[in-house]
């Protein structure tokens, strides 16, 4: 029993320990969160294509333009990787989809951001617009 209670303690220890560790290192990509997600829900941001299992959203102006895919500036691109991490807006900001995320502030925003992607992938902007007003309407 002893011996159950001493594992168990240990686990609960070394756990906490990495989940301490994460919230110092993820802290710094914290205001991208809710930047990327504001910008998909706003519908700044719209799937723009699939390419080897990444799905590339790409702010609705800059795509009516005409994106130039050698352009160095990949910090207004936000990418759903095939795993489900999330490439957020800002630069080498990521939200990663692995095993071992004990850090629930990322867990939160992650679920909601790859739930707002998966609603908006392949779905014309109009309809997004129209669905919205719908909801409002109905709520």
């Amino acid at each position: 029993m002893i011996i159950l209670l001493t594992l168990i303690i240990s686990i609960s220890i070394i756990t906490s320990i990495f989940a301490i560790i994460e919230i110092l290192v993820l802290h710094k990509n914290y205001p991208y969160y809710k930047k990327t997600y504001k910008a998909l829900v706003n519908l700044e941001y719209v799937f723009d294509h699939e390419s080897s299992g990444l799905c590339y959203y790409r702010n609705k102006h800059v795509k009516a333009i005409g994106w130039n895919p050698y352009s160095p500036n990949d910090d207004d691109e936000i990418i759903l990787f095939a795993d489900g991490s999330i490439k957020l807006l800002g630069g080498d900001r990521y939200i990663h989809a692995g095993l071992f995320i004990l850090e629930p502030y990322s867990m939160y925003w992650g679920y909601k951001i790859r739930k707002i992607l998966k609603e908006n992938k392949g779905v014309d902007e109009k309809v997004l617009i129209r669905n919205k007003k719908i909801n409002e309407i109905i709520s």
